[in-house]
């Protein structure tokens, strides 16, 4: 065994230092006691946070304040009793900052009042983060050279790229205001390759402009720059004012005031842009027509948009233009081209719950409308002080005057109206029409729904057909149904089918065993269909049991221990979560089946069984005088209370299901099959345990018989004539790495034979990746507190 950790000059001096020194020297007597609760949260790269509970005073002197320590965990033995960083405060909350990332700190807490200071806490650890990413963006952006069209904008690169080459630059600018509430586009100033520095022509004189560059790298990525904002120099001139138009049903002519500018910067002509109002709807989204922009000639201040359609909204706007500068955009006017004729108002057929079909005659008075077509609109009718929604407009093909509305909603009023489309213009809209849809709910729901030939994964429906209107049809049957809800479970979703055509009967299957179903049926016609019939509930019937590794799952949560007394006050099983994951109970099944009877007990939604830990099922409340447990206030003592849950004297089976499979089974009676010879002698008045999880719950191998277990159970204190078994366990000591029980040298021994390691491993204690002396460290501090 020479120079072997455990047996070298080292490891002794190790435990001399770290196990005795450490030890509270008798007598010592300080004024408070020291904080308690440390805990550490919020980890970054650089910082963390620290939080600990304060000391009682006891009657003496109030807490003043707090001084910390902190440093780097130690890896040298000659640097464990040096603390270089020591910090007060009044808080029992400090922020540790400008740390180095990817290392291991360890801290603790003294308390101060007027008698002086408490002992140090007990030490808490934590791991900062990995290094920071590299600062990879293009920065000091700085313009040059500005003139009223051109600036120029040069920018320091990136310092790193993490191994990357720039491969060039992106260069953008936007105006930086936004005028009159238009969005103003983003320009591609170009691409520089590598050069750190471009010019920016073709600009407006006198207008601000944010601009961004954008480092390209060989590895695909993009790095953004700040925004730099950049002022051109020169004139820039003032919008129009006084506009004016005059309509007609195709034209609108517009006038206006020029602006005053210098002698030497003449108006060389004027930006006119003008576009529909007309709000289109696409998948659901509000979209505005684009502007159309045409140019005057020289410095006049009329014009005339031709081409127009009658009837139409249009919003215009004017800009002033000089050389190498134009105005913003003159506020917003609105105009609408004068109407041709009227459309008569237009009649409904054929409502349905879903539908209308709209109808119109000819218009006669249209003799300077040659007519291409139709359009329809509407919207639910305006009902109370609701504001109206937007319409939805339909078109006709060719000269069609007739249109089926769908898509709509039962028992709802619409607003209609028509318009005549036509090679010189469209017609204004006729005076809307009000019509309403049908009910939605025209035929009875069925009724008589019941239930028949119940298997455990199966059963049958059938319901007695409603009695339709006239001029309605039954067409056929849905029947939907889910597991009903219990306690404060969620519903599920539900399942729906259908029946071949209107028969009055359906069989479910694929159905869940010992489930209670909600189900409902409704009638379907052509044009509508009934109301869901009033839910009737059925349970399919326990499962035949099949013992097999494929039926049991054995994944999550297993019977870990039990107890069957004779005198069924203190009867209890416990479950144990034997993976790594918390697991929600909701919706789980505990069955208790004898040759005689069975019973069934099933958990509520907020029943979580953590990762590791038991829970106790119990049909005793822990208070109860003679009850051996320990009272439910601790976070490890978990309890869940059914007063249905008794074993019962007789052989019996238990099963613990799962919303999706068996998860344990266990017992010595199975149903109706033959009693295996390996099933355990699971007698009354004994408590027996599980020996691993991993040995099927209805083998013999699975239990042995468990006496009181020392301090092992929730009470200490219990008396072994009664608690013959162990009610839950504490939960895990930290560094019990051979989970023992205990905090030694077993742990010790386990950590030296694996230095050096990497990845996942039981002896990584401080969780930095590699099994070191860092652990062994942390180790000791760990035994001398437990011993402390």
């Amino acid at each position: 065994m020479k120079g072997h950790l455990l047996f070298s000059p080292f490891f002794y001096l190790l435990l001399n230092v770290g196990f005795v020194s450490l030890v509270a020297q008798a007598g010592a007597q300080a004024p408070p006691n020291p904080p308690s609760g440390l805990t550490i949260f919020d980890r970054s790269h650089v910082s963390f946070q620290v939080r600990w509970n304060a000391p009682a005073t006891g009657g003496g002197a109030p807490i003043t304040g707090y001084d910390m320590r902190y440093r780097i965990a130690p890896s040298r033995i000659e640097d464990f009793h040096v603390w270089p960083h020591t910090i007060h405060t009044t808080d029992t909350t400090v922020e540790l900052d400008g740390l180095n990332s990817n290392t291991t700190y360890e801290v603790q807490v003294s308390a101060i009042n007027a008698d002086g200071n408490s002992d140090w806490s007990d030490s808490g650890f934590t791991h900062t983060l990995g290094a920071l990413p590299p600062l990879t963006m293009p920065s000091q952006l700085t313009a040059s050279g500005i003139t009223g069209t051109s600036f120029r904008v040069s920018w320091l690169p990136p310092y790193t790229v993490g191994g990357a080459v720039i491969t060039g630059y992106t260069v953008t600018s936007q105006l930086y205001a936004v005028v009159h509430g238009d969005a103003v586009p983003i320009i591609d100033a170009g691409h520089t390759g590598t050069d750190p520095f471009i010019v920016i022509t073709g600009l407006q004189a006198d207008t601000s402009y944010s601009v961004q560059v954008v480092a390209l790298t060989s590895d695909g990525k993009q790095h953004y720059s700040p925004h730099l904002f950049v002022t051109t120099s020169g004139f820039r001139p003032q919008p129009p004012s006084g506009i004016t138009a005059v309509r007609s049903p195709t034209s609108i002519r517009l006038s206006w005031n020029a602006p005053q500018t210098p002698d030497d910067i003449p108006i060389i002509g004027y930006d006119v842009r003008y576009r529909s109002t007309e709000i289109r709807w696409v998948n659901g989204n509000r979209h505005l027509f684009p502007f159309v922009e045409v140019r005057t000639t020289g410095a006049e201040t009329t014009f005339e948009l031709t081409d127009l359609t009658p009837s139409s909204g249009y919003e215009i706007g004017v800009r002033t233009v000089v050389t190498n500068s134009k105005s913003v955009w003159s506020r917003a006017m609105y105009v609408v081209t004068r109407g041709t004729f009227r459309m008569d108002p237009p009649s409904v057929s054929e409502r349905t719950s879903t539908s209308l079909r709209v109808s119109w005659n000819v218009p006669k008075d249209a003799e300077s409308l040659i007519v291409t077509g139709y359009k329809v609109r509407y919207r639910p009718a305006v009902s109370g002080q609701n504001a109206p929604s937007p319409y939805i407009e339909v078109s006709t093909t060719g000269k069609e005057t007739t249109i089926k509305l769908t898509d709509l909603t039962p028992s709802t009023g619409y607003e209609i109206g028509l318009q005549a489309l036509g090679a010189n213009g469209n017609s204004l809209w006729s005076n809307p029409i009000y019509n309403a849809t049908l009910n939605a709910f025209p035929i009875d729901a069925p009724t008589g729904v019941a239930t028949s030939e119940r298997t455990s994964t199966s059963f049958k429906v059938s319901w007695n057909a409603p009695e339709p209107p006239d001029g309605i049809t039954i067409t056929g049957y849905e029947v939907r149904y889910r597991p009903a809800v219990s306690g404060q479970n969620a519903p599920s979703p539900y399942i729906e089918v259908s029946p071949t055509g209107a028969e009055t009967a359906i069989e479910l299957t694929n159905l869940a065993p010992s489930t209670s179903y909600e189900i409902g049926v409704k009638a379907l016609s052509a044009i509508a269909s009934s109301l869901w019939s009033v839910p009737v509930y059925q349970t399919t019937s326990p499962p035949a049991l099949v013992i097999s590794g494929a039926d049991v799952a054995m994944d999550s949560v297993i019977f870990n221990e039990l107890r069957n007394a004779s005198s069924d006050m203190q009867d209890w099983i416990e479950l144990r979560n034997v993976s790594d994951v918390d697991v929600n109970l909701g919706g789980w099944v505990l069955l208790i089946a004898a040759s005689g009877s069975s019973r069934t007990l099933q958990f509520s939604a907020d029943t979580t069984l953590p990762a590791g830990e038991v829970l106790l099922l119990l049909n005793t409340d822990p208070s109860t005088p003679n009850m051996p447990v320990a009272s439910a206030e601790e976070a490890s003592h978990r309890y869940f209370v059914d007063k249905k849950l008794v074993l019962p004297q007789a052989d019996f089976t238990m099963i613990l299901q799962s919303l999706k499979a068996w998860e344990d089974v266990a017992g010595n009676f199975f149903f109706e099959e033959k009693k295996p010879s390996t099933a355990p002698p699971l007698t009354v008045n004994k408590a027996w345990q599980r020996t691993t999880p991993i040995t099927p719950g209805y083998r013999k191998a699975a239990w042995k018989e468990s006496g009181y277990q020392g301090g092992l159970g929730y009470d200490n204190d219990a008396d072994t004539k009664t608690s013959l078994g162990t009610p839950g366990y504490r939960a895990a000591l930290k560094g019990d790495l051979n989970g023992d029980g205990v905090v030694n040298i077993l742990d010790f021994t386990l950590i030296s034979s694996q230095l050096g390691q990497s990845g996942e491993n039981t002896a990584d204690l401080n969780g930095d990746g590699v099994v070191d002396i860092r652990d062994l460290v942390l180790l000791a501090a760990i035994i001398n507190s437990t011993n402390n």
